[in-house]
């Protein structure tokens, strides 16, 4: 979990806060890579002891940009269905007899 680092003043910006400040970014991107770098590593130990290696899970579909709308007069995709089967078929005779038990 990142958590972005505090906005600081400039009148309160001393040497030391201005180079602290510069350094978060590069420990984030150097924490990514290691934590890449340990996931390659316990796939290749999965893979060694005969397990599977973790799936790659993919973005979360709320993180899509939202589609554009549509025109409200327009039929949706899936609006032109098929006849029923049954409707189509028809009875040609009846035949009478014991009712089943």
């Amino acid at each position: 979990m990142w958590i972005p680092p505090p906005d600081v003043p400039k009148p309160e910006r001393t040497p030391l806060i201005q180079r602290l400040l510069e350094v978060i970014p590069l420990q984030r991107e150097y924490t990514l890579l290691l934590e890449e770098r340990t996931e390659q590593l316990e796939d290749e130990i999965a893979r060694l002891n005969g397990l599977k290696p973790r799936p790659r899970i993919a973005p979360s579909v709320s993180e899509r940009p939202p589609r554009p709308p549509c025109d409200p007069n327009a039929k949706r995709p899936a609006s032109a269905k098929r006849s029923k089967a049954a409707q189509s078929c028809s009875v040609h005779s009846s035949v009478a007899g014991p009712p089943k038990r």
